[in-house]
């Protein structure tokens, strides 16, 4: 997406260190720093693999150096306490109900966004309470997790009745994904697109006050932060996947009650409502 339309037709011998400066500053303008500096790793081990296995003279990418990360402070972190989380589910369901069954996964799954919306309705398994992540999807392109790991969820049961509901509105309607399969999709039947859920979800902070950054990506913080606190770490390491601690989880035995017990726990944080006087 980011360096074949810029390189494809080089000769890879041909790059020079100007043409990849010029590069790396065209999409700072365009994206964020992080991304940018991703891009120019990609094709910092391209150019690498291309001096070792064809011999050539340099890399291009060696002296080019990454943009600086603005530093975030603790008040800018993306993501929200239990009660902030609690406002911003109840006001998508109650302003923004087309994508509330999605906020809602977000929310009590960590799922990434791409995983939730590459979701097939036989990877949840509610009689279990699991949901199982094998894919997950960018710009429409359906791959592995970004870990490359398959890994479970707990469904908790708040998730399990939305879900529910979702899935007999889509049989009303007889929505265009039911033929795929797919838990989340457009009114023509393909995948979400990366925009999907942005704009709802700037809409509902504005309505709840919340005026710090968060994105969708902040659910998945959020989820990470609030289960810390209730499970511990390597609990939460295991729903959410992190790939430094895949062996972690593997070692750890992480079972299916404690996970659904840490997202229970989660869900009760968000929307038990606090006794009078308490």
């Amino acid at each position: 997406m980011h360096v074949l339309p810029t390189f494809g037709d080089f000769f890879l011998d041909k790059i020079s260190v100007q043409d990849v400066r010029q590069w790396h500053a065209e999409l700072l303008t365009r994206m964020a720093a992080q991304t940018a500096n991703n891009c120019l790793r990609m094709l910092r081990m391209v150019m690498g693999d291309a001096v070792s296995d064809f011999e050539l003279a340099r890399n291009p990418t060696a002296r080019v150096r990454s943009h600086p990360r603005r530093q975030v402070g603790d008040s800018e972190c993306n993501s929200l306490e239990a009660e902030e989380l609690g406002r911003v589910l109840t006001c998508f369901r109650e302003t923004e109900r087309d994508y509330y069954t999605l906020a809602l996964t977000l929310a009590l799954t960590a799922l990434r966004f791409g995983e939730a919306t590459a979701l097939k309705w036989s990877d949840i398994d509610e009689g279990a309470g699991l949901i199982r992540v094998e894919r997950a999807q960018w710009n429409g392109i359906v791959s592995t997790t970004k870990t490359g790991i398959i890994r479970t969820v707990p469904l908790v049961p708040e998730l399990a009745e939305e879900l529910r509901a979702h899935r007999t509105r889509q049989l009303a309607e007889q929505s265009a994904g039911l033929g795929e399969g797919w838990v989340f999709a457009t009114e023509e039947g393909k995948l979400l697109p990366r925009a999907a859920m942005r704009w709802a979800l700037g809409r509902v902070l504005k309505r709840v006050g919340i005026t710090r950054r968060f994105t969708r990506h902040g659910f998945r913080f959020t989820f990470n932060n609030l289960s810390r606190r209730v499970a511990g770490e390597i609990v939460t390491r295991s729903i959410t996947g992190h790939v430094t601690q895949a062996m972690t989880e593997h070692y750890s035995h992480v079972g299916r009650d404690e996970k659904l017990a840490a997202a229970g726990s989660i869900v009760r944080m968000v929307f038990e409502k606090k006794e009078s006087g308490s």
